[in-house]
């Protein structure tokens, strides 16, 4: 096999392998034995992968669920040996004497009104080896569900046993294989959120290390999060203004406290059943005026579609209290018009886009968006970071007053500063003026084109103003012109009778067509000065 080949297999099982993970991080997770007919060709290597991801996966906690609730089957067997791995595995989990066809019931300790209660579900203990079943005991927690997953962590819901609580409980997604920089960005998110007492912000209870696996406990908030309620299309203004007001204070709370969230985004909001909103993952969190080291200059660290662009080029040193800020314009963006202000095809493209595109206006994606609402989007969304809100206390004051009817203090910008925005997006004249377009949108190129086509006209207009006008006159003209005609009876032979014709009529000069051998013949002859026309 030629090296074209296998990187051309290598590309098919990536893509294939690919889509497998997607699917099962979405909670729809496929037949095994379905997916692997459909790549007959791929089947050996995709079996070893997917075999590895079931060794990982089995390092890394408990298994996931799928939507409704039930736990995902345990991989089909793949004819390679799985089906021994994943029994070898889970044996491990489990306490001597006890199977999971067939755990151990009893007291799971004291709850709050002192009187010890028993659990009439199997609970089979978590290892640092393997993952077991939901539901499955914790350290002090019984943890139940999945709630979600992130690049980072998995979210489960459960109960903390002691104190007969409702819990959520966020692990490392790579569990014991998970590096110490992951580790310490982990407690960095634990220790962030449990300095902020807000009624705003999820409170963690708890954190620390069991069985191996890293985890912090916190409030589990019963409800949905606002990336969920978008699937239901655009939001009213005065819901999302009201929304995102909250948040902006919560956020001015956690500034104030020295703490930047830097990945706000909208699945990071919760709606409880009261339809309070509660900020949650500090995954990213970093401390004002503190490098930690986990932040690389260079290094873009977010969701794309809700970065800001310093965020998206990796200037790690600018991050401030207004970067939130950005994403506080990105969130409201979406929830009133349905989607974020930039979605390329690829992340990259999306970056690219954050980066080096105008935001647009929010009346361009939804023309029912008043224009108060679009004036504060758009005073969020600035790539100039001074040019936004200067604080989160600022955009929730604005938001209140937008909600109460009454005047904001955003402007919006002016039709020449608009238009002077656009223009710089024209990559010549960004070039020109020293801001690099990366990204033009097909507008901008054509834009480009027709100055590039109006630059070369005024050029030639230009040449043409400095040649004396009696060089013009028909009395310059020489006495006799000479024209290579062609074939005789040809089609240049046709053209030259023409203009031979026009040229005498006009000015009175004599006309002389001489036969030639074709094209190439007349080149010859006027590179020659044999004639004057060819």
């Amino acid at each position: 096999m030629q090296a074209g080949d296998e990187d051309a297999l290598e590309m098919k099982v990536d893509s294939a392998l690919a889509e497998y993970l997607q699917k099962c991080d979405a909670g729809n997770y496929p037949n095994r034995e379905e997916f692997l007919a459909r790549f007959p060709e791929l089947r050996d290597q995709l079996v070893d992968l997917l075999q590895a991801v079931d060794w990982i996966e089995k390092l890394a906690g408990p298994t996931t669920e799928n939507e409704s609730g039930t736990t995902a089957p345990p991989p089909a067997n793949t004819g390679r040996g799985s089906d021994f791995l994943n029994q070898t595995l889970i044996a491990k989990t489990l306490p001597v004497g006890v199977s999971v066809e067939n755990s151990q019931h009893g007291s799971l300790g004291p709850t709050l009104d002192g009187v010890s209660r028993e659990f009439s579900i199997d609970v089979p203990r978590i290892s640092s080896l393997s993952q077991i079943v939901l539901p499955c005991r914790f350290g002090d927690y019984i943890l139940e569900k999945v709630l979600g997953r992130g690049g980072m962590g998995v979210v489960y819901s459960g109960r903390q046993i002691n104190l007969d609580r409702a819990v959520a409980v966020k692990m490392i997604r790579s569990g014991a294989l998970a590096s110490q920089e992951e580790v310490q960005r982990f407690y960095t998110e634990a220790r962030s959120a449990a300095k902020l007492d807000h009624p705003n912000i999820v409170t963690v209870y708890q954190c620390g290390e069991c069985e191996n696996h890293h985890y912090f406990s916190m409030d589990f908030v019963r409800g949905s999060d606002l990336a969920r309620m978008m699937h239901a299309g655009p939001m009213d203004c005065q819901r999302a203004a009201r929304y995102v007001r909250d948040v902006a204070r919560a956020i001015q709370f956690a500034h104030d406290r020295g703490i930047l969230h830097r990945d706000l985004k909208p699945a990071n909001v919760l709606v409880d059943e009261h339809d309070v909103v509660h900020v949650t993952d500090f995954g990213l969190a970093k401390l004002i005026g503190h490098e930690t080291g986990l932040t690389a200059t260079g290094a873009a660290l977010g969701t794309p579609s809700y970065m800001s662009p310093e965020q998206a080029a990796g200037r790690s040193d600018e991050h401030d209290t207004r970067t939130d800020i950005y994403s506080l314009g990105a969130i409201l963006f979406a929830l009133v018009t349905g989607r974020p202000p930039f979605q390329g095809s690829t992340v990259v493209q999306t970056i690219m886009h954050v980066m080096h595109r105008p935001a647009p206006l929010a009346r361009e994606v939804l023309a029912t968006i008043d224009a108060d609402m679009e004036t504060i989007i758009a005073k969020c969304l600035r790539k100039k970071i001074e040019e936004r809100y200067d604080s989160a206390q600022e955009l929730a004051e604005d938001l209140e007053r937008y909600l109460l009817g009454e005047p904001i203090h955003a402007r919006p910008v002016s039709r020449a500063r608009r238009l002077w925005h656009w223009t710089m997006g024209i990559p010549v004249v960004g070039a020109i003026l020293g801001d690099r377009v990366v990204e033009p949108t097909r507008l901008h190129r054509w834009a480009q084109r027709w100055l590039i086509a109006a630059a070369c006209s005024a050029a030639l207009g230009l040449f043409a103003a400095t040649i004396p006008v009696e060089y013009w006159l028909a009395d310059r003209m020489p006495s006799n012109v000479r024209i290579a005609a062609g074939m005789l009876g040809g089609n240049y032979d046709q053209i030259a009778k023409f203009i031979s014709q026009d040229l005498q009529s006009s000015t009175g000069t004599t006309v002389l067509a001489h036969a030639t051998e074709g094209s190439v013949d007349n080149f010859g002859r006027l590179l020659d000065g044999q004639v004057d026309l060819a």
